[in-house]
Parts: C-alpha cells; sequence; structure tokens
C-alpha cells in the first residue's frame, strides 16, 4: 500500500509512517520545510517529503490526515478527494494498525499519558522485543516511535477531537484497543467537550468497545471521575493506586535519585493465575501522582504474567521523556532548572507536587506560558490557584492554539487576577527574555526555576547560564 502522510514531520504522523514503512508499505509525506524533531529519523528511513503544495498525488493509494494543516479542507486534501483517493485519519490508521498486532495496548486519559506510554513502551520492549510502540512526544533516551514485530502494539491514545471544527467526534471514538490504561478523566478541551459528563461518556463508549473483544480496562482508584466512569461497567477492569483493590500502593519512600514503592498485589492474571503478593520497586520518578500511573504500569506488565523481579530490574532505569518533569540542568550554586509541558491546572499540580516530593523546602520559580485561550478562559482560577504554590509565578503571554483566534475571546490577564486573590508575587513578562532577567534578579542558591506550559517556555533556558 502506497501511503501519502499529510503533516508527516509532527510526532504522531512521522511515528505511523515510519511503523507502516518497517510493515513493509510504501511511504511519502508532505510538510513545512523548517526543520523538526522528526526529520533526521524520517531522512534515515528513507522517506520523501513534499511541500504542502504539492498535488501530484495521483500515484499513492491512501491519504492520511490529522487536524494539523487543515487536513481535507487543504489544497492537498481537496485533491485526493478529487482524485478519489481514499482518505484515512490518523486515529483511523491507528485502528487498522490495531488489527495487525496480537495485542493492541492504548495508553488514554486526560493527564499523564505521554510519561505512562514512555515507562510502558520501554519495560516492555526489554521483556518483549516482538511489539511496536508510538509515544506521543520524543523520549530522552529512546525513539518515540518503534517497530519490532506485531506481538504488541502499545500507543498514545489521545481525547482531543478529529477534525475540529469540522468534526468533533472524539479521537477515542476511533479506536478499539484490547487493552487501555487509563490515567485520568477530567474535563479539559472546553473548545470541544460541554462539560465533564461528555468526557466520562466518551469513555463509557470506549469501554463498551473493549468489553465486546473480552479486554480490560485498568484504571486509577484515586481518580474519582474514573471509578464511577468504571464501576457497574460490563468491561473487565484492574484497579491501581494508593486507594486500590488490585494493584495498591502501600508505602513510598522519596530521596533525590528515586522513589522506593510497595506495592501489594491481589489480582487475577491473563493466563487466570492468582496473585497475592507484595513487591518493592525503585523508580527514577516522583510525585503521587505519577507513582501511581507507575503503579498501573506495573499492575498492567504482571496481569500479562511477566516476573516481578524482572519488571523491576527493568523499569528501575526508565530514562524519563522531555518536557516531562526533565532536569535540564543544576549549577554550581546547587539550583535546579526543570522544565514541564503541563498546561493544565491539574497537571501543574501534580508536577509541583512531584518536584518538591523530591527537592522539599526550595524557593520555586515558575514561568508559565498558557496554551490555548480557549482553556486559559474556562480554567483561569484553577490556573492562579495550582502556581501559586510556587514562591514566584512569571506569566507569559497566552500561547494561541492554531484553531483559535485571540479576538474571539474575552481579554484575560492572569497576572491580574491572581494579584486581586492576594498573590503578590504573581509578574508578566512580554518575552521569554525578560521573563529570563525577572528570573536571574529572583534566584538564589539552592532555588528551582521550572519552565512550565505548551508553549515556548521552555526557551527559558537559552537566556540562562545553567551551568
Amino acid at each position: 500500500m502506497r501511503l501519502f502522510f499529510q503533516g508527516i514531520k509532527g510526532v504522531g504522523q512521522a511515528n505511523l509512517a515510519l511503523i507502516a514503512k518497517k510493515m513493509g508499505h510504501e511511504v511519502s509525506g508532505s510538510d513545512l520545510s523548517e526543520l523538526f524533531i522528526t526529520d533526521q529519523m524520517l531522512e534515515q528511513a528513507g522517506v520523501e517529503i513534499y511541500p504542502l503544495d504539492w498535488l501530484e498525488l495521483s500515484q499513492i493509494d491512501s491519504f492520511v490526515y490529522s487536524a494539523a494543516h487543515q487536513g481535507l479542507a487543504s489544497p492537498q486534501g481537496n485533491k485526493a478527494l478529487e482524485l478519489g483517493i481514499e482518505t484515512i485519519h490518523q486515529s483511523e490508521l491507528i485502528h487498522w494498525l490495531e488489527q495487525q498486532f496480537k495485542i493492541s495496548i492504548a495508553i488514554a486519559g486526560t493527564h499523564g499519558k505521554t510519561g505512562t506510554t514512555s515507562l510502558l513502551a520501554y519495560t516492555l520492549a526489554r521483556l518483549e522485543p516482538d511489539l511496536a510502540y508510538m509515544i506521543g512526544s520524543s523520549a530522552s533516551k529512546m525513539p518515540s516511535g518503534h517497530f519490532g514485530g506485531k506481538e504488541y502494539f502499545v500507543y498514545e491514545a489521545d481525547e482531543y477531537g478529529v477534525m475540529p471544527p469540522v468534526d468533533l467526534r472524539s479521537k477515542l471514538d476511533l479506536i478499539s484497543p484490547d487493552i487501555c490504561l487509563v490515567t485520568s478523566i477530567d474535563f479539559d478541551h472546553p473548545d470541544l467537550f460541554e462539560d465533564l459528563d461528555q468526557v466520562k461518556q466518551t469513555f463509557i463508549r470506549l469501554a463498551d468497545r473493549i468489553a465486546e473483544k473480552n479486554g480490560l480496562i485498568i484504571y486509577c482508584a484515586d481518580d474519582q471521575n474514573s471509578v464511577k466512569t468504571f464501576t457497574g461497567s460490563r468491561v473487565k477492569t484492574v484497579d491501581f493506586g494508593y486507594q486500590a483493590k488490585q494493584v495498591r500502593i502501600q508505602s513510598v519512600k522519596v530521596s533525590q535519585s528515586q522513589t522506593e514503592v510497595n506495592i501489594i498485589f491481589d489480582l487475577i492474571t491473563r493466563s487466570n493465575r492468582r496473585v497475592n503478593r507484595a513487591r518493592q520497586f525503585q523508580l527514577p520518578i516522583f510525585g503521587k501522582k505519577l507513582i501511581g500511573n507507575a503503579a498501573g504500569v506495573i499492575g498492567l506488565l504482571v496481569w500479562l504474567d511477566y516476573p516481578f523481579d524482572l519488571v523491576a530490574e527493568i523499569i528501575k532505569s526508565f530514562p524519563g521523556i522531555r518536557r516531562r518533569q526533565e532536569l535540564i540542568a543544576v549549577t554550581r550554586d546547587d539550583n535546579y532548572f526543570f522544565d514541564d509541558y503541563g498546561h493544565h491546572p491539574l497537571e501543574i499540580k501534580t508536577v509541583i507536587d512531584s518536584i518538591k516530593s523530591r527537592l522539599p523546602d526550595r524557593r520555586l520559580i515558575i514561568v508559565f506560558q498558557a496554551h490555548s485561550f480557549s482553556r486559559t478562559v474556562a480554567f483561569a482560577r484553577e490556573f492562579v490557584e495550582a502556581l501559586t504554590e510556587a514562591d514566584i509565578v512569571i506569566n507569559l503571554p497566552i500561547f494561541a492554539s492554531a484553531r483559535e483566534k485571540a479576538e474571539d475571546f474575552k481579554e484575560l490577564d492572569l497576572v491580574k487576577l491572581a494579584q486581586d486573590q492576594g498573590y503578590s508575587q504573581f509578574f508578566a513578562a512580554e518575552k521569554i527574555s525578560q521573563a529570563a532577567d525577572l528570573v536571574r534578579q529572583n534566584i538564589s542558591p539552592g532555588g528551582i526555576v521550572l519552565s512550565l506550559g505548551a508553549g515556548e517556555s521552555y526557551k527559558l533556558f537559552d537566556y540562562l547560564e545553567t551551568r
């Protein structure tokens, strides 16, 4: 099959393209000429990349699109339709791939998908090399996509819309994995979902499809929205977390280099084997929620009948991923510099909790850039509440979604909102360079600086001395 991927440099499209190529399909695509993090791996794979206005599509069988670059509404999309070429949304191709593997495993949830997918892919690839995986971000010391065989297909499953505003179906409605690990269910993407109940209904539909396959959902027992969504469902379930019955975190001991976790297991595995025992794990992961997600990964691997000792030995060497509590540097003055992609209030609380558990009693400076006007307007007070767990917050202008215009939203000033609520250490910066100046003015030895958000906040470290 000759597959053409529009926006092929996007992480999801690039990983799909490389997996398809490794499976024997002919792959090409289009994108902008600017360098992107996937350029090197696409070039090494010999993938031909054309401009987005290239319309010589007659020699392809299928046109694979996503919400980027206007999809079917673009000149390329229109040309594919005009030529009668099969058009496939990215999630539809993922669904087709599910059927090519013995077992497909999706990682879904409002928060924590990328880190959890990375941890599962890293560990499972060393237990069972005959697998493929797709991660939604570039991992620090492992490829974000891989094909090694057809035993397992592990992938990150996004709940956002297929093609907003034209097609508002959730991408979860297009997939049907054998197993789904759900990290959390929360209200997000207010441009797509009206309320939390709509989000829950999306996961209920997913659970029903998995039940039809006699599959499994493994979910977090500490997340009440997940508990309410899956309790009473006809799908087979395993729960994990601090309040779980089947994969329960009994105790946690934190140091600067690792977290020691004791987990009690009481579950029936895939082979119908009863597991009732406790086991200790050393994890290079910090923070209550992330430790909970790691317990979910461990619980899934135990349910798949992998030996405790092998799982424990592999998982302790997990290298982490970029832009997820990524430690950028530790300076001579014992200042720690972190970067994180978190762009929802609960994600912000999670990363602050994680860093503070690892490095307690240190002064924390956050440089934050909110992503999308719709999300910032919907959660303005929650953002302020989450961010003010830091000692100083430096707020950058909102990083708009490609699908929205600033003039469509009422003016919003998070700094004024915070200061009106009595938080005086909440400042504005118009540019990254100004934010860096404020950091330099306020940092002292033994402190923490965290760049936070889905926009360009990570560029902060280009302006700071991090040696």
